[in-house]
C-alpha cells in the first residue's frame, strides 16, 4: 500500500430514538457497511488535496430505517492545509443514494473544519456545512455544525467524541457521534 492511499472501514451503529408519530423508543442495529478510497494526489509542504470515493453495502435493514437496501455510491473532493497547531479542511461532494424509502436519489454535500490542537494527544474540531434535503417534497438544504474532540493515545488510534446539530425548516436534529480510526503501515 502506498502512502498516500486510505482505506476507510466503516461500521456504524445506529440508535435513531423516539418514533415521531407515537414517540415509541426508536429501533437500533447495524447500519450499511461502508468501504472507501482516498488518495491524496497533491501533497506539499501544508497543503494536500485528495479525491475520496467509496459505496455503502445493503447490510441494514432498510424496512426499520437502519439502510438504504440497495448499494449507494459517493465521490469526494477533500483539501487540507494543516499548521502547527491549526488545520483546516473543505469538503465538497456527491453521494448517489439509491435507496428503497423513495428518497433523493442525488445528495450533494459542501463542508469547512477547522481544528486545534489542544495537546499533542488531543484536538478539538468544529465542522460546518450544508447537503441536499433526501426528502423528495423539500426544497430546503440541511444545514449542520459538528463540534467534536479527537483523543490519540497511541500513533496508530484516534478515538473520536462528537456532537452534530442538524436542520432545515422543517427538521432538527441532535445525534451524538464517535469513532475509531485505527491506522497501520505495511
Amino acid at each position: 500500500m502506498v502512502d498516500s492511499v486510505d482505506m476507510i472501514v466503516r461500521v456504524p451503529y445506529l440508535k435513531p430514538g423516539a418514533s415521531e408519530s407515537d414517540g415509541t423508543p426508536g429501533t437500533q442495529g447495524m447500519g450499511d457497511l461502508g468501504l472507501d478510497v482516498k488518495w491524496r494526489f497533491h501533497e506539499k509542504d501544508k497543503l494536500s488535496v485528495a479525491i475520496k470515493t467509496g459505496g455503502t453495502f445493503p447490510t441494514g435493514d432498510d424496512v426499520l430505517g437502519l439502510g438504504a437496501g440497495r448499494y449507494t455510491w459517493s465521490a469526494y473532493f477533500v483539501s487540507s492545509y494543516a499548521l502547527e497547531q491549526w488545520a483546516y479542511h473543505l469538503h465538497l461532494g456527491y453521494l448517489h443514494f439509491n435507496n428503497t424509502a423513495n428518497d433523493r436519489v442525488n445528495i450533494w454535500h459542501a463542508s469547512a473544519a477547522a481544528e486545534r490542537k489542544l495537546t499533542d494527544d488531543l484536538k478539538i474540531v468544529i465542522d460546518t456545512g450544508v447537503y441536499t434535503n433526501a426528502d423528495p417534497e423539500s426544497n430546503k438544504e440541511l444545514v449542520f455544525l459538528v463540534t467534536g474532540l479527537i483523543y490519540s493515545p497511541h500513533p496508530n488510534i484516534d478515538l473520536d467524541l462528537g456532537y452534530k446539530i442538524e436542520r432545515s425548516d422543517s427538521l432538527r436534529a441532535n445525534v451524538l457521534l464517535s469513532g475509531i480510526a485505527l491506522r497501520w503501515k505495511t
